[in-house]
């Protein structure tokens, strides 16, 4: 798996596996208001979580998700800094010292993200402190050996 992900298209490939699984529960779709896609790379979660419409095949909506997207690298593509609902923030220190202590998401999108920190249980707490009470919290974990 290692080798899949060792750039960002193999990665984005894997990561959208994940999230078109998620469109088979348009009720929990519709319920997401905001997402924090955490070191986003170049933006291609931040862009599917922020293009989501609804399930009406005749007149679809969009789901109006307000995405945030950190990172401590500056890869993000234009084109999605630009869009309406993503709001990017480049860090310099870990993503949770970027938002208030008030500050909450619905989902929280770490994907092959969390091997990349030391203390994987400050990062899990910092995770939970930031997620809503009836929030998500998806992590995806590329195999290490």
């Amino acid at each position: 798996m290692d080798l899949l992900l060792n750039n960002h298209q193999t990665r984005g490939l894997h990561s959208l596996r994940f999230l078109s699984a998620l469109e088979d529960y348009p009720e929990m779709m519709q319920s997401i208001s905001s997402v924090l896609d955490i070191e986003s790379g170049i933006g291609l979660d931040s862009e599917w979580w922020a293009t989501r419409m609804d399930d009406n095949e005749t007149d679809p909506k969009p789901l109006e998700i307000d995405v945030t997207a950190c990172s401590r690298t500056d890869e993000m593509k234009q084109e999605v800094k630009d869009m309406e609902r993503v709001n990017y923030i480049k860090t310099g220190k870990p993503f949770w010292e970027s938002f208030k202590n008030n500050e909450k998401f619905d989902v929280l999108w770490c994907h092959s993200v969390l091997h990349k920190y030391n203390n994987f249980h400050e990062v899990l707490v910092k995770m939970n402190e930031l997620q809503s009470n009836e929030g998500m919290l998806c992590v995806t974990v590329p195999r290490i050996s």
